[in-house]
């Protein structure tokens, strides 16, 4: 900080890029705190972050997960506002067009402001190496990078560990269990489980997969640029992600199936690429058993561009375009002023009582 300072004089706000690699980098990050420092910290691990975070700064951090763009931050990179939620003729079809764009492309900033197609294949190796391989010291280097490819070559699918590792030869799917949380921790993959009302076979029953990114599947898994639903279904379940959202698939015992079901607001959403005759009654099969389960009346069907009503007895179906549903559900952006964060930074420490921590009465003496 010393040298900082003399090339930079003093700065209360500073950022911290992969900080978790020096080692006790928490105590130092503490003591900064405490002196009126706004810290920033990023990292690419959930796990090393959150291991130290918890055990030394509990109550004294708020964390933040940063996705690639989401549609409404896509469009607004391009300069193209959403100013309302009532679209004219000429913003549908120019938000169409863009959806479709966005949906094979993805959000990866380098990717979408610069066109650097590259950054998306660079993105899996360095998480692949850097995140994966050599952080959690695997030595079947080449076996996971299989894996890794057949997730996501099947993104949007049912999934078993036991599968998977019989398909591979691997022995236990626990290591199968252990790669994927791996691909979690690092911020590239994510599980959805099936909805039960019994915690305990929530583990017991087949993870659906998803990736944080449209244009890493495509880029790297080209053939899945064909499978126009799965890549719709992902970008639904990126957007629940960022929103918080605690959500499940659901099958029913006729194994009619519903892509995602909130419990905590009752509502279920099926998504289909184009909802035709052939197709129309499993899903609004699949779609109704959710509802049911659910006791709501009133179901969402999105799909790529069509918008309807559909009435099934005294049920209601709500069909949409997925691009309308994004821009619907994005949450609305706040400038924060230096204030609003003091405000805060106050009102988290009177909450968890930090001034009379452990971490102040103990941690302190290590930087007098």
């Amino acid at each position: 900080m010393e040298v900082f300072t003399e090339l930079y004089g003093t700065k209360k706000t500073i950022f911290f890029d992969e900080i978790q690699n020096i080692t006790s980098w928490e105590l130092f990050v503490n003591r900064l705190l405490r002196q009126g420092y706004h810290i920033f910290i990023t990292g690419s691990n959930a796990t090393l972050l959150s291991k130290e975070l918890g055990t030394h700064l509990t109550g004294r951090h708020v964390d933040i997960e940063l996705y690639p763009f989401s549609f409404a931050e896509y469009l607004s990179s391009q300069k193209i506002n959403v100013k309302t939620k009532y679209f004219s003729t000429q913003e549908v079809a120019q938000f169409s067009k863009k959806f479709k764009e966005y949906l094979y492309g993805g959000g990866m900033p380098e990717k979408v402001v610069f066109g650097n197609d590259s950054i998306l294949t660079q993105v899996i190796t360095d998480i692949t190496q850097r995140d994966i391989i050599n952080r959690y010291r695997l030595r079947k280097s080449t076996e996971f990078r299989k894996v890794l490819n057949f997730l996501l070559t099947n993104i949007s699918h049912q999934i078993t560990y036991r599968s998977i590792s019989n398909n591979f030869g691997i022995k236990s799917p626990v290591t199968i269990q252990k790669y994927l949380q791996y691909t979690e921790d690092a911020y590239l993959l994510f599980q959805v489980n099936k909805y039960e009302k019994k915690m305990k076979l929530l583990d017991k029953n087949p993870k659906k997969i998803y990736c944080v990114d449209n244009g890493i599947v495509t880029k790297n898994t080209p053939a899945m640029k064909e499978q126009d639903g799965d890549l719709l279904e992902n970008i639904v379940a990126i957007q629940l992600k960022k929103l918080g959202k605690e959500f499940y698939y659901y099958t029913s015992k006729n194994n009619a199936e519903a892509d995602f079901v909130i419990p905590k607001e009752k509502q279920a959403i099926q998504v289909c690429y184009n909802l035709n005759d052939k197709n129309k009654e499993r899903e609004i099969k699949g779609l109704l058993g959710a509802m049911q389960e659910l006791k709501t009346k009133t179901g969402l069907l999105l799909t790529l561009d069509q918008e309807q009503e559909i009435k099934e007895k005294d049920s209601t179906i709500i069909v949409k375009p997925v691009w309308q549903w994004l821009l619907e559900t994005e949450p609305a952006r706040e400038k924060i002023t230096n204030g609003a964060v003091d405000d805060f930074r106050d009102l988290v420490r009177k909450q968890h009582g930090a001034d009379k921590s452990y971490y102040k009465t103990q941690l302190d003496p290590q930087y007098p």
